[in-house]
Formats: structure tokens, C-alpha cells, sequence
């Protein structure tokens, strides 16, 4: 926190929780956005969806690098949450 007086250990949980909230909401998307990229790379039989990187091969390489990308921002951002959560008194 940013002022050094005394802090409310509720608020402090608060902001606990909304964080880790962030970091689920994080990784489901990352989750979302690979699951969609790689129905793009391969296609799907069972709905007769065709392979679409095999056209804009460009697109998938900088969606894949994006996605792995966003990845290890949110491995970061959960690394920071948990050495908050062992600062707390």
C-alpha cells in the first residue's frame, strides 16, 4: 500500500481476494483464447470446422505468441499475489 499509516486487515484481504479473482479471470482467459487457437490450427470434425491457419498463417503464429505470452504474464502476476498474501500480518 502506498500510505504508511496503519492498515485495516480486512481491506488488506480485499484486496487479497480481488486479486486472486483477477488471476482466475486471467488464467480462464488465457485458457478460452488457447482452446480457440487451437481449434483454428487443427479444425474440428465433430462441427465440420476446417483448419484456418493453414490461410492466415501469420494471424496463428501471432495469436499462438501471444497467447504464450499472456501465459507467463499471468504465472507472473500469480507469483506476485502469492508473495502478497505471505506479507500480510
Amino acid at each position: 500500500m502506498i500510505c504508511k499509516g496503519r492498515r485495516s486487515k480486512g481491506l488488506l484481504m480485499a484486496a487479497l481476494i480481488g486479486d486472486l479473482v483477477m488471476v482466475g479471470l486471467l488464467f480462464s482467459g488465457t485458457g478460452a483464447a488457447g482452446a480457440i487457437g487451437l481449434m483454428g490450427s487443427q479444425g474440428n470434425k465433430h462441427v465440420m470446422w476446417k483448419k484456418v491457419c493453414n490461410v492466415f498463417g501469420k494471424f496463428c503464429h501471432q495469436a499462438a505468441a501471444s497467447v504464450a505470452i499472456t501465459l507467463l504474464a499471468s504465472i507472473v502476476f500469480m507469483l506476485l499475489v502469492v508473495l502478497d498474501a505471505m506479507k500480510l500480518p
